[in-house]
């Protein structure tokens, strides 16, 4: 009895790390592959419009990538 508890527990462990990779990459695509907001205001400087240029050629080179590899 014992023995098979622990082998449900190590069973669950295992699938709950297993998929834990795919939950936090999937998430991350989908914050990945929105529309970058317009910045306004105060937000709207040089550092700002730099650091969202960045992102969003980190986006289109990732899918570019992932397209490449499947």
């Amino acid at each position: 009895m014992v023995r098979q508890q622990l082998l449900q527990r190590a069973s669950a462990l295992m699938t709950r790390h297993a998929l834990q990779p795919y939950l936090r990459n999937t998430a991350q695509r989908r914050l990945a592959s929105g529309e970058m907001p317009k910045l306004t205001g105060a937000a709207d400087n040089a550092f700002n419009r730099e650091r969202m240029a960045v992102k969003q050629h980190a986006a289109s080179s990732s899918d570019l990538w992932r397209k490449l590899s499947l």
